[in-house]
């Protein structure tokens, strides 16, 4: 699935952002997610982000037997500037699940001086019978966290 926003802000504005520590520990509080651990770390042009927290989600019937609603997720970030543009990747997996998330990013100047953000990601669920399921839930769930997570990146830029 891929979902794209546009930033009126130039794209070193919104990447500064996307990979500043403080910031994004803040942004998971502000969303409602705990034990939040955060670190970036530059290496020449690529900017690596690990970012753990736990995370609580409303459950449909049929995962809530299986699954419990309050998950660590552990994201390894990476991004590379190309020029003025900055290109990336993620893994995530969910802690003590047969589940990992996949993405690849790109951070983009747009004509009008801002800037837009695409990130095309998949999931992966290895459970038998149900993985089909597991992996539409957490798909519909990472879209709505993206979008929470645009919206307070759109007001913390102004």
């Amino acid at each position: 699935m891929t979902i794209t926003h546009h930033f009126t802000q130039d794209s070193d504005a919104v990447f500064a952002l996307m990979t500043d520590a403080s910031a994004l520990q803040q942004r998971c509080s502000d969303l409602g997610e705990k034990n939040i651990q955060c670190s970036v770390e530059e290496q020449g042009r690529k900017t690596i982000v690990n970012l753990s927290r736990t995370v609580k989600r409303d459950l449909p019937k049929v995962l809530a037997a299986m699954f419990s609603a309050e998950n660590t997720i552990k994201m390894k970030e990476q991004w590379e500037a190309i020029g003025s543009t900055y290109m990336g990747s993620y893994t995530a997996e969910v802690i003590g699940q047969p589940v990992s998330l996949s993405a690849k990013f790109k951070l983009k100047p747009s004509a009008d001086g801002g800037c837009d953000y695409s990130i095309d990601y998949s999931c992966k669920a290895s459970i038998p019978l149900v993985g089909k399921k597991v992996e539409e839930f957490i798909i519909s769930q990472t879209a709505g966290g993206l979008e929470q997570e645009i919206s307070w990146m759109k007001k913390k830029l102004g």
